[in-house]
């Protein structure tokens, strides 16, 4: 992996050297920046593919904390992403307690749709984790989302994909001693 050059992200989210850690835990949170207006479901009407989160880390090993979402990599931008809100997911359940991996089937169609989380690093962004999107097998690209899910015919399995991340996000409680 190559070294960060951006000289406004934080040393500790580097990527050099360090390995991606493909071991995930209950409990442990993903961050994702979305607009004000998608933040209590920014699933809900975008293409299923790249599904970009920086994740939180394992307990005793933080990697990340929900404000470094909000760092720029991309060296023609500002260095911040202000206009952006932060949703947290957490994890809820995982296979074999260490990875997520869930496949659905349309009944009706035949269509298999896969999901795994991944820890993905980036240069400067160590913590860059996604969601990876499989339709019949075939990865599922912004190249080929067209022809795969976002075709007719997976139209069942992307509304269950919306659901499925959908009850990972983390909601505001009202509880009688305060709003939290």
């Amino acid at each position: 992996m190559e070294e960060c050059t951006l000289v406004h992200i934080p040393k500790r989210l580097n990527t050099c050297e360090r390995q991606a850690i493909q071991i995930f835990e209950v409990g442990e949170k993903l961050f994702r920046r979305c607009t004000a207006e998608q933040l209590e479901n920014p699933f809900i009407n975008i293409s299923l593919y790249d599904l970009s989160h920086n994740r939180e880390g394992l307990t005793g090993e933080k990697i990340s904390e929900e404000a470094d979402v909000l760092y720029s990599v991309d060296p023609d931008s500002e260095n911040h992403i202000l206009d952006k809100k932060i949703c947290a997911l957490e994890i809820k359940t995982l296979k074999d307690n260490t990875i997520y991996f869930k496949e659905l089937v349309d009944e009706t169609t035949g269509n298999i749709a896969k999901i795994s989380l991944l820890h993905a690093p980036i240069p400067c962004m160590y913590p860059h984790t996604v969601f990876q999107i499989y339709a019949n097998e075939i990865e599922v690209t912004r190249g080929n989302y067209g022809g795969t899910m976002g075709s007719k015919p997976f139209k069942e399995l992307r509304n269950r994909i919306r659901q499925e991340l959908g009850i990972m996000i983390v909601r505001k409680e009202v509880n009688q001693n305060s709003i939290s």
